[in-house]
């Protein structure tokens, strides 16, 4: 079942060899290019086996991204700026995926049904995961997506685009994440501060402090938290809280709470004394055996001790001579 070059889309850009691709990567590329017109759709590899697929529109904001990853054997969509017939295209995408038997998942910015485990993302496909949703259901979470009328003055503060430029913007996440892992400390067995080997930026922030132009923004914090190998985590242990924040806004649509900020622990597998380079081991380990990790990491990382941009997946730094 070979897919025929000359089947691409014109607004779909290849930006590796064709053949590098996996073909899966090539119809998806496709079926957003058919269902978004007005979007311009780059595929981009970033490691062998894991490929990349980014839609933007006019103004260059994305509205949704994909990893198409042989090792985890998955296509994974995330939402960003779109209207809500995009969960019409997820049904499609979902099909041909299980078609090439790979599992197909899709992450909504929110909690879309309150059960046990908190389902955010929906799997199908071999390895099934939140589907007592039965369908794809959006109750909050994005604006784009929900069946409220929302103000432009929502709309246009749902996300911030200019969080970076608050003087002391990471520190501020920082000490804030400080604050809640001192707070958790009682909570965890063995655990104590000395044992914190680094606070890391990752996901929509980071990718946004990294490209600003590519006009992701800040809807939500996500702080990974590196703990000695000491201390046992499994891979996602996390507690979420409002990052009390005021210069980043108190939205209209967050009820005039601060935004959030979702703080992740990991213990580390090795030690060498740099916390930049062990990260950079567990992940590339992690991304093989873990879909959270294998999706974080298509996302930077920033130092928030040292303010150093760690990691840029491959795609991003391909993207960067593109856009």
């Amino acid at each position: 079942m070979e897919f025929d070059k000359d089947q691409i889309e014109d607004r779909v850009i290849c930006i590796d060899d064709v053949e590098d691709y996996e073909q899966l990567t090539l119809q998806l590329a496709n079926c957003l290019v058919q269902n978004f017109g007005n979007s311009t759709v780059y595929c981009v590899q970033d490691i062998p086996g894991e490929d990349h697929i980014y839609a933007c529109n006019q103004d260059n904001k994305p509205i949704f991204d994909m990893l198409v990853s042989r090792g985890r054997k998955f296509a994974f969509l995330w939402y960003y700026l779109h209207p809500r017939n995009g969960l019409a295209m997820v049904e499609q995408m979902k099909k041909l995926s299980l078609e090439r038997s790979m599992d197909f998942a899709v992450k909504f910015p929110n909690v879309p049904v309150k059960k046990e485990g908190w389902p955010s993302i929906v799997r199908y496909g071999k390895n099934p995961a939140g589907l007592a949703l039965e369908k794809f259901i959006v109750k909050a979470g994005n604006p784009m997506l929900e069946e409220k009328t929302y103000s432009e003055e929502n709309l246009n503060t749902y996300r911030n685009y200019d969080w970076h430029s608050v003087p002391g913007a990471l520190d501020k996440i920082l000490e804030k994440a400080k604050k809640m892992t001192q707070e958790r400390l009682p909570r965890r067995k063995n655990m104590s501060m000395d044992k914190v080997r680094g606070y890391f930026l990752y996901a929509g922030c980071a990718y946004h402090y990294a490209y600003p132009y590519l006009g992701f923004g800040m809807r939500d914090i996500d702080v990974e938290v590196l703990t000695s190998s000491e201390v046992y985590t499994n891979t996602r242990c996390a507690q979420t809280e409002p990052c009390d924040i005021k210069e980043f806004g108190e939205p209209e649509y967050f009820k005039g709470h601060t935004r959030w900020l979702d703080l992740m622990w990991n213990s580390m597998h090795q030690e060498t004394g740099d916390a930049n380079y062990d990260l950079l081991v567990y992940m590339e380990e992690m991304r093989y055996r873990s879909d959270r990790w294998a999706t974080m990491s298509q996302r930077p990382f920033i130092n928030l001790e040292t303010k150093e941009i760690v990691y840029i997946p491959n795609w991003l730094k391909k993207m960067d001579t593109i856009i």
